[in-house]
């Protein structure tokens, strides 16, 4: 009987130590877990979807697009007639050798042209901001690519900062059982008060644990507010984890597609080609069809229709090397530019390979750590239930437990490991969904 009451006062004050300890690390946490934007949670998608209508590389990527696309407009207006008008009306005033003359005078005149030929040159100028829209547009496809390939990083670390978090609260849960537990043990003499102390030390540093979890868990909310171009501390909860087909789809193809990135360093290249090719035919004559009709009159004269019509031959001879220069610079950028794209796909190959070596790595770590997590539950339960017969020591105990809990975090670490070599893949492959 005094067994059983001394039982029940060593059970009431193991958990009034375990709710004190639950409740100090709840007023720690308070400024980390429970802040007001935990209440919505922050899927990928969201993510992806706040990336394509807010970020301001993409949003800058897609102004420069619309500008040379208006570009491309005035290139081709070239080809179109132009039509002008002109109104005139003045006072002259003429005086000397004894006589003096003042006259009024007007006139207005309706004109159109039109270039009939210019042996390709504008042909060539529509070329090459045809090539420039390309490259725009390519440029555009690759910043999504890249912004992707951010965001699907930056939300792997979030989730890798919850799971920890998650992972260390249920080692304190753990600490403080055991702690309960080795109380019970005390009071009918199957342990001593130094088991005790190594859990309580253990409940401890749990609780840090925790602490420095939520800092990493807020510190990967503000990397992804970051990553998708919004304020700080806008992302909440992060609520998924990922699905056991992550990415599979994408990586299981057996053709490559060519990389984003690539696309846009050959476009821009084209786009400067064509741009020099442009820049050369400046001496290439230009053919134009002009007409005009018009009133004028001067003082007392009558008012006077004329009429023209003229087909106009020019040519450019000189004018200062400006022309030869800019050819010259296109022809030289567009050399560059070649250049770049033979040294990127030599670097993209070279990104796949180390990629597809790193996802192999991956794979096989996270096997091994399921092997592990599975021998050293068995450890633990084993431990467990000779401790509480009294059969082992809380040491061994506590050995067993720092054993699952590493190999714990080592499996939540490969697994994310394996899920960013993932993704590096499917961007170097040029694979990775932009939109969920």
């Amino acid at each position: 009987m005094k067994i059983s009451s001394h039982v029940r006062k060593t059970r009431s004050r193991a958990q009034a130590s375990r709710s004190l300890l639950t409740l100090t690390a709840a007023l720690l946490s308070a400024g980390f877990l429970f802040s007001a934007h935990d209440a919505q949670a922050f899927s990928l998608k969201d993510a992806l979807d706040a990336v394509q209508a807010q970020h301001l590389d993409r949003q800058t990527a897609l102004k420069r697009l619309e500008a040379t696309k208006e570009r491309l407009t005035m290139a081709k207006a070239s080809r179109l007639p132009r039509l002008s008008a002109d109104a005139r009306a003045g006072l002259s005033h003429q005086q000397g050798g004894g006589r003096s003359e003042t006259n009024d005078s007007y006139s207005a005149s309706l004109s159109a042209s039109m270039m009939i030929w210019d042996f390709g040159r504008t042909g060539l100028k529509v070329e090459a901001s045809e090539s420039n829209v390309a490259s725009s547009e390519a440029d555009v496809k690759a910043i999504n690519q890249n912004l992707a390939k951010i965001v699907y990083l930056a939300y792997i670390d979030a989730l890798e900062a919850e799971a920890v978090l998650k992972q260390a609260q249920a080692n304190r849960e753990n600490a403080a059982a055991h702690l309960e537990e080795t109380l019970t043990l005390i009071s009918i003499g199957k342990s001593t008060k130094v088991d005790e102390a190594r859990f309580r030390a253990r409940l401890a540093e749990s609780e840090a644990s925790i602490i420095d979890a939520q800092g990493n868990v807020e510190s990967a909310r503000l990397y992804l507010s970051v990553s998708i171009g919004d304020t700080p501390a806008t992302v909440g909860r992060i609520p998924d984890p990922l699905p056991d087909n992550f990415l599979q789809a994408e990586l299981s193809q057996n053709q490559t597609v060519e990389s984003p990135t690539l696309v846009a360093l050959k476009a821009a290249a084209e786009a400067k080609s064509k741009s020099a090719e442009a820049a050369d035919a400046w001496l290439r004559p230009s053919l134009d069809l002009s007409a005009s009709t018009g009133i004028n009159k001067t003082g007392e004269m009558d008012a006077m229709w004329n009429s023209q019509v003229a087909l106009n031959l020019s040519f450019n001879f000189f004018d200062g090397f400006q022309s030869s220069a800019s050819a010259k610079a296109e022809a030289a950028e567009a050399l560059a530019a070649r250049n770049e794209v033979d040294q990127s796909q030599r670097e993209i190959d070279q990104q796949i390979e180390s990629a597809r070596l790193s996802l192999q790595t991956a794979i096989a770590q996270y096997e091994t750590q399921e092997i592990l997590v599975r021998e050293a539950e068995l450890l633990r339960n084993l431990t467990e239930e000779r401790y509480k017969e009294g059969l082992e020591n809380a040491l061994s105990l506590n050995d067993a437990e720092l054993s699952l809990q590493s190999a714990n975090l080592s499996k939540i670490c490969s697994a994310f490991s394996k899920a960013r070599a993932q993704v590096n893949l499917a961007a170097a492959m040029g694979v990775l969904p932009e939109t969920l």
